[in-house]
């Protein structure tokens, strides 16, 4: 039978193909590609993602009757029907595109859905407060996660989270910056899960709100103070902070909230109000909230 030989090298949408033949190359996306063979003939090959269906062509080279298939049958080109062709592969190229769209989308909807909330709330390497938008948004599409997102102040300040999720809150939602406009100033971490809200008690919340923290968090701020307030069914811990390094870029005062229902929810988020959002003198009516923040 003899010996053969073939390689290909791919250089993005680019692909060089080594063979005992010679060197041809190739170039396209999925659902539309153009081939040149070491023969010199040209192949172009247009196809319905998913279908079956497809278009071949040929040309160049040496003479010869030039060729199609459609769906892998030969057909014989005419002149007659050269522009019934054309048309026909126009449709197919833009028929692709369309669907090629979609199955980029829905990939990206099933990849985010491979991963649970615990798996989100702690990947690796994810967005902290005060990282850049660009970052945050080049997070969101690597990891293809819908239940990751980036909102304006207003659509953060309008989905309170009351047990139920509305349009805007995701697993976790970052909120973009009014003040310095390039940079997310809060997050909220929302556990629903019955299963992981049972799993989880006031330190790991914490760890887990430390984690969306600028790295410098605890040099640049220091405590004021830290309380719990108790209302109905729900506890909310609350730890109010002031800046210290007056050096750095980052909000005067900043407080975070961790509020938790028994075998409902715990829901963590920050804001930039001082003692919590009361007056110093109101904090002496709660529990003080014994905690070493580090």
């Amino acid at each position: 039978m003899g010996f053969r030989f073939r390689k290909s090298i791919k250089i993005g949408p680019f692909r060089l193909n080594f063979s005992g033949s010679g060197i041809g190359y190739s170039f396209g996306r999925k659902g539309a590609r153009v081939t040149k063979m070491p023969n010199r003939r040209t192949r172009t090959t247009i196809s319905i993602p998913g279908t079956g269906v497809s278009y071949v062509t040929e040309c160049g080279g040496k003479k010869g009757n030039r060729k199609g298939t459609v769906g892998g049958y030969p057909r014989k080109h005419k002149g007659g029907k050269s522009s019934i062709l054309l048309l026909v592969v126009v449709a197919i190229i833009l028929i692709g595109i369309i669907i090629g769209n979609k199955s980029d989308k829905n990939s990206t909807d099933k990849l985010g859905e491979m991963y649970n909330a615990k798996e989100i709330l702690y990947m690796e390497h994810h967005p902290r407060i005060y990282d850049s938008i660009e970052s945050v948004e080049k997070y969101i599409k690597i990891n293809g996660i819908s239940a990751i997102k980036l909102v304006s102040g207003y659509e953060f300040a309008k989905a309170n989270y009351d047990g139920g999720q509305s349009q805007t809150d995701g697993v976790v939602c970052f909120k973009k910056g009014a003040t310095h406009k390039e940079l997310v100033e809060c997050v909220r971490l929302i556990i629903d899960d019955k299963i992981l809200v049972s799993e989880m008690d006031i330190d790991d919340a914490v760890s887990l709100m430390n984690s969306y923290l600028p790295a410098d968090f605890y040099e640049v701020y220091t405590l004021n103070c830290a309380y719990v307030r108790k209302e109905n069914n729900a506890e909310r811990y609350i730890a109010a902070f002031r800046k210290t390094d007056l050096d750095s870029n980052y909000a005067l005062y900043f407080s975070f909230y961790i509020t938790h229902k028994v075998n409902e929810l715990w829901l963590m988020e920050n804001d930039f109000d001082a003692y919590g959002g009361l007056d110093k003198s109101q904090i002496n009516d709660y529990d003080e909230w014994m905690y070493k923040f580090e």
